[in-house]
Parts: C-alpha cells; structure tokens; sequence
C-alpha cells in the first residue's frame, strides 16, 4: 500500500468526509411488539441506538479501492490518510459527532485488505476513547484479481457469464458478483464479521449493495438452479405442483434468461413469478443468517443494509428486495435513491417520503444520501424521527434545533388514518400499472395532507389503526388476504379501491369476477378479455376501458364500512409503455381531488387534520407515546421558489378525554417561539400557523 499506510498505522488519524458531511442522528426506538405487523420475535434493537447518535462522514472505501477505481489525484493517498487522523476525531467531537463510518471489507480479500484492516483496529479505540461510535463496511462484490490469489477455490462461487456477458459491478469490470448464498462466500464474510466485531470492535455492521448483489443474472449460478428446483419441491405437494405449472416433477427447470425484461408489462408465466418469489426469500434469508451471526457474537452490534427504498421500480424483479422479508432482522437500512426533496420547474413534488414510510411501519431507522438543503434535512426530522441527515454545516441550524428538540422526536408514534397496501404479488407480478396507480395515490396522500402508512400483506391482519385502506390497482390479492379486507370493511372500515383490483388471485389467474365484487357492488362485465401485447403480458382489459370511460366513483355501503371504487387514477404526465415510475412521472393525478374526496367518504367522519396550505406543503402528524403531546410537523418543498408560506389555518382532533393547554411553535428558521392561539370545537383545536420558512415544528400540550 505504500510508506504512507505503514506509517499511518502506526499514528492514527481521523476525517472530514471526502464525500461531504454527513450526520445522522437517531432517536428511542420503539419496542417491535408495538410496530403494526411486526412480531413480538423481532430481534431487539441495540439500546446505543437509543441516541442521539450522530453520523459525520466515512472513509468506509479503503484505499485499495480508489487506487483501483481510477480517477484519483496525486493526493488521494495523502487524504484518505488524514481521515484517520487524532485531530479529526477532535473535530467530530467537538461538533457534536457520535458515529463514524469506516471501512473493513471491499471484496479484495482479508489478506490484500489486511494493512487497511489494521489501520480499522487502531483506528477503533480512538474513536471509542472520544465517546464516538464505529460502523463498518462490507461490500457485496468481489475484487477477483486480488482475491482468487487469495482464495482460489472461489472461483466456482461467481456468477457464470449472463447472456454472453461478465456478471460485474456495473462498468468495475474488476468487480464480479458471487453467489451470495453459496457455503463458502457465506463463510467467508463471517470471518470478516468475527474480524470486524472482535478484532476492530464496531459497534455497526454496513452491507453495501444487496440491491446490485441479487440481480437477476445472479441467480444462474448453478448452485442457485439447484435451489430454486428444491425450493418448489419444498414449497408445493406434486399434486398442487401439477396445479401450478401442469407437471410436479421440477428437475430439468432452469431459471427465464430474459435479454430485455422490462418489455414484459407483466409476468404471468408461473415459474418467472415463483422464481421472483424465491430470490426474494434467498436474499431475506441471507441477511437473517447474517443478522444471527452478528448478534450471537455481540447482541449491541446494530445491522445495516443498503438496499435503497421505493423508486418506483419493480424491486422485487429488478433486485430480489420484498422489504417485509429483507428488513425483518435489520435496525437499519440505507435509502440512496436519487429523490432530493424538492419541487420541480414541471411541478413534481419529490421526495423520499415513501421509503421512510417504509422504515417506520418495519422498524427501521433510514439513512439517506442527502445534498445539503436545508428542505431535505427538514424531510429527514418530520419523517424519520430518530433520524436526521446533513451532509455539512450549512444546515447546522437544523442540526442545533434537533439537538434542543430532541424530547420532541423520542419516544414518538405517528398519526394515520389511511393504509395504502403494497401487496406482493400484485407489485411484483406487474412491471408498470399496479406500480403508476400507488404511486399517484402515494403522491395524493403526500400533498394533500392525508396522514397515512404504508402497509404490507402481513399488516393487513391488523388493521384497527386506520379509518380507510387503499388498494389502488392492487390486482393479484390471494382469498386469505380478501377475506381479511372484507372483515375490515364489515367492522366499519373504509375501503377505496381503484382499476383492476382483486381482479387476479395471488398466482395472478384471471377470477371470473371482481374478487371483492360483494364490496364494490360491481360486477365484471360478461364480456372480459384480456388484450395481450407481442410479449404476452396484458396491457389493459375490455373492463378497463368500460370503467375509464365512465369515470365515476362508485360507492357502495358493506356492512358498516363504506366502500368507493375509482375507475382509474389519471397520470397527468403520460409515460412510455416501458418506463419505470421513477420521479418524474410522480405529477399529481389529473383526478387527484376524486381521489381526495373518495377518502374522506369512506372514512365515515373527519380526518385526524385538515391542513388548508400549498400543495408543496407536507405535513406528518404524530404522538407522544406519554399521550401528553401532539406534533405537527410542516415543509415547504418548494423553498426556492417559495420562501414563505404564510396563514396555514388548521384543524386538528384531539384525542378522547384529552384537552388541549398550549399550542407551541418552533422552528430552526428563526430563534424565537411563539405561543399560538387556538379555538376548541367538537373535539377539534383550530388555529393558524402565521408563517413556514422551510419548517415547523407545532407542540401541542395536553392534559
């Protein structure tokens, strides 16, 4: 590695982020018994985790990396050094940092890593001597050039060439891709756990890239075939086997090869949709293996993993990610998804609200890579209260203001009264309507100001918290889980309900009527086809077109529940046939105020807020888990067109035998704060917030 690595081992340095600054500070958890579709046998989170705990950059990509990578100056070296340095650890310190990102494992191998590894060890205790906690990285390729000298027996652990090409890390042709599950690789990364957690000590544990590490391409390996054919086996008698593909003997099955897969709208081939489901489950159990592993040498050792969040993509496809099974033994996972919470000049509220929606309903703390605007730091702290991201100083007034707020972000549950489900088969067995009609629906409950969860097929055996559940264009919904929706709607829960769904069964076979037909109080027209495209996937149906053009809510009464059927959710940006649901289809829908007041219909009273303010305005709601304070808290999205937002009147429910003492306002915008007054009606405070910068906090005491 050179003098300057010998030398630096033997004086420890620290870092100011070669990237940017990063902080993230994390709040009390709660307990996973009190999470909606979390068991009482999640794992418990490390009590350091009860922070604060902030975050101030990483050096986790060691030198062999960058010297390998390219594009590197004459004083790369030299800077990757300083990050070790003791006079950088006083600075972390001295501004409030608690955590720090380093490196351990890139996929070189432990013995061409090994000089790096020992600067990790001695770098260890210092950060600890200055009351700093240590993460750790652990990259998902492997450097074949340095490693196959190492272990040359891991050569039958890569991925055989995909459709004529090198399965690699991207264009890093010197990064190839492992099958993740074969024995030795997973042996191996224990070994560089037992390093990381005996030798170096940390107290994190950073799995880089499972979204790259499961791609299709990596289930080819030949061991893999081998365990998709028994996992079919395992999964099916013969007789229900010969039910789901017409034969039961599965030992010549080899997994699609498809050269370009997203021209498939949908998958409705039976062993596609089966393999989906296995890679999926493969990935879950490698990093429960993991999980275990990490927490039998050291239970305070916290998992992270970096999967990003919803895109808009089809993740189960494109990445083997059903975040249910993947986040079910982590504490922590990495949101890196190119959504920087702002408005576009097309009027596009972006942001990453979705994938911290979806750390909160699964008990995961979010990380995210951030810009260093002042309004995605402010997304951070409204939507991921026991975290906060800021890549450097020029936020360091919201970093204060937490820091002086924090009674306000622990210990805290949010509000909501609406679940939009994201059913499994429906969001993996479909490439692009199923995801366009949640995401749309998604984006009318961000800017409308609706409080709302995003829930999963498991959460639907707990519904109490809601008022209403959506189900937009969720086609493929096994009878277990209708059931369990028409209960809801029985005991007097709303219903909104949008295209096709429960049109198909969970193994996505056409039903002869609508599979909640009884609580749309609509039957399917006689006359269905489904019209296929070249590739065999169904573009829409005659029912589709039949409904679109009607364009009316249906509304219907089921047991004490109401129920509102919406014939589609117009996309007011038309997309190309095989364009993902990335941001920039994420314009409000044409009918978004149909949507809107279908909700507010099916939910049988008044909403927990109403919130009359800019549709770039969000809002998340929460609670005390004492029960003694509300919280509101607001963003402008669009700050830099907008810098002022003023007279956002308000009206909010105030819990049953709760009243309300004061209503406070803070902010990081501006030091003072203000008492604000309030009137009481009917169980509901109304008052006016006098002006929002980019964001406000609304205390509300209770007695």
């Amino acid at each position: 590695m050179g003098k300057m690595i010998k030398e630096s081992i033997k004086k420890i340095l620290i870092f100011t982020s070669i990237s940017g600054l990063v902080i993230i500070l994390f709040g009390c958890r709660q307990n996973p018994a009190d999470v909606t579709g979390m068991t009482a046998t999640a794992p418990k989170k490390p009590e350091w985790l009860k922070g604060p705990v902030v975050l101030k950059g990483s050096n986790q990509e060691p030198l062999i990396f960058q010297l390998r990578r390219g594009s590197v100056s004459t004083r790369t070296e030299e800077n990757y050094l300083y990050t070790h340095s003791a006079e950088n650890v006083k600075k972390i310190k001295e501004s409030g940092g608690t955590f720090f990102m380093s490196h351990v494992f890139k996929g070189f191998g432990i013995e061409a890593e090994k000089p790096e590894i020992e600067l990790a060890k001695k770098f260890s205790p210092l950060l600890h001597e200055n009351g700093i906690r240590m993460g750790t990285y652990i990259g998902s390729s492997i450097g074949y050039e340095t490693f196959l000298i190492e272990k040359p027996e891991a050569e039958e652990w890569l991925v055989p060439d995909y459709l004529g090409q090198p399965v690699t890390y991207g264009d890093q042709f010197f990064r190839k891709r492992p099958y993740f599950a074969h024995p030795g690789y997973k042996n191996y990364i224990k070994q560089v756990l037992n390093i990381s957690i005996k030798d170096i000590g940390t107290d994190l544990i950073h799995f880089d890239n499972p979204a790259n590490q499961a791609v299709p391409a990596v289930f080819h390996h030949p061991l893999a075939i081998k365990e998709f054919r028994k996992f079919l086996k395992n999964k099916y008698t013969p007789e229900k086997l010969k039910e789901r593909i017409g034969f039961s003997d599965v030992s010549r099955i080899v997994p699609p090869a498809f050269p370009n897969p997203g021209s498939f709208q949908t998958f409705d081939d039976p062993v596609t949709q089966e393999w989906i489901d296995f890679r999926c489950q493969k990935l879950a159990d490698y990093y429960k293996e993991m999980s275990d592993y990490i927490r039998s040498l050291n239970p305070e050792v916290a998992v992270e993993i970096n999967p990003h969040g919803i895109t808009g993509d089809n993740r189960a496809w494109e990445s083997s990610v059903d975040f249910p099974r993947l986040l079910a033994n982590t504490d922590v996972f990495w949101c890196e998804d190119g959504n920087p919470a702002s408005v576009t000049k097309d009027g596009i509220l972006i942001s990453n609200i979705r994938s911290y929606k979806v750390g909160r309903i699964l008990n995961n703390l979010v990380f995210n890579s951030v810009d260093g605007s002042p309004v995605m730091t402010a997304e951070t702290m409204a939507y991921n209260p026991y975290s906060i991201t800021s890549p450097g100083n020029s936020v360091q007034n919201f970093v204060t203001f937490y820091h002086k707020q924090f009674e306000h972000y622990s210990n805290a549950t949010n509000i909501a009264d609406v679940a939009i489900l994201r059913n499994f088969p429906s969001m993996a067995f479909n490439n692009y309507s199923t995801h366009q009609s949640t995401i749309l629906f998604e984006q009318v409950l961000i800017q409308c100001k609706i409080p709302f969860d995003i829930i999963f097929d498991d959460n639907l055996k707990n519904l109490s918290k809601y008022s209403v559940l959506i189900l937009a264009n969720q086609e493929s919904i096994g009878d277990n889980q209708l059931e369990l929706i028409r209960e809801f709607v029985k005991q007097g829960g709303g219903l909104v309900a949008t295209e096709n769904t429960s049109l198909y069964d969970d193994w996505r076979r056409e039903r002869d009527n609508f599979g909640l037909k009884d609580l749309f109080g609509l039957e399917k027209p006689p006359a269905i086809r489904s019209i296929k495209n070249q590739d065999g996937g169904a573009l829409e149906s005659i029912q589709e077109l039949e409904l679109r053009s009607s364009g009316n809510t249906m509304k219907n009464q089921f047991g004490k529940g109401k129920v509102a059927y919406i014939p589609s959710v117009e996309p007011a940006v038309k997309r190309t046939p095989t364009a993902s649901m990335r941001n920039g289809y994420w314009k409000l829908p044409l009918n978004y105020m149909q949507i809107v007041d279908a909700i507010k219909w099916a939910a049988g009273a008044e909403l927990s807020i109403d919130v009359q303010a800019p549709l770039t305005v969000t809002i998340e709601l929460t609670q005390k888990e004492t029960r003694d304070k509300m919280l509101l808290h607001l963003i402008n999205f669009d700050y830099e067109q907008n810098k002022l937002v003023k007279d956002i009147n308000v009206s909010l429910r105030i819990p049953e035998g709760k009243q309300v003492r004061e209503l406070i306002l803070l902010s990081p915008d501006r030091e003072e704060t203000e008492s604000l007054p309030f009137t009481l009606k009917n169980r509901r405070a109304f008052f006016n917030i006098p002006r929002l910068e980019v964001y406000d906090l609304v205390v509300v005491n209770l007695n």
